[in-house]
Order: structure tokens, then sequence, then C-alpha cells
């Protein structure tokens, strides 16, 4: 869904709240999520999280599965109900 991608764009991290212009939709990276090999998990299925962030997300070592699985989740959780707010949410 182009308009929910750029939905995630316009606001700041939902983990450290940096509002730096890199802000995108992060999509989940498990399966319980519909995620697949080469496949990306619903455009549903974002968080809104600064380059660092989701780089942190993806590639970082820094975290255990666990704790980017929390990460990722309270950041969606929260994109969520800020998108709802602004009535973006049309998921």
């Amino acid at each position: 869904s182009k308009k929910l991608m750029e939905s995630y764009r316009v606001l700041p991290c939902q983990n450290c709240g940096r509002d730096d212009g890199t802000v995108a939709g992060a999509h989940s990276n498990w399966k319980s999520e519909h995620k697949g090999m080469g496949i990306k998990a619903s455009d549903d299925k974002c968080a809104s999280l600064c380059s660092r962030c989701h780089s942190a997300l993806d590639q970082g070592y820094a975290m255990s599965a666990l704790e980017k699985r929390e990460m990722w989740t309270k950041a969606h959780l929260k994109t969520v109900e800020e998108l709802k707010k602004r009535g973006l949410w049309n998921a």
C-alpha cells in the first residue's frame, strides 16, 4: 500500500524519537507476521523507524533476536496508535 508506506514517513522514529528525514516503514522480520524467504510482511506490519534503528533491527548485532523482536513490536504498536490518532491508519 503506497499510501500506508508514505504514512509511516510522517512520524518520528517510534523507537528513539529521531525525526531526521530518514524515517520509513520497517517491515516485520518474523514468520508470525507472514514474512518468508524473499517475501516481506504485509505493509500493515511495519514500524516507523529511522535509518539508524532500522539498520540496528535488520543488520545489527548489538541486540539479541528477542531484543530486536521486542523493539520492533513496541515501535509497531506505537506507530499504529499514532497513525490512528492522525487518521492515517486504514489497514
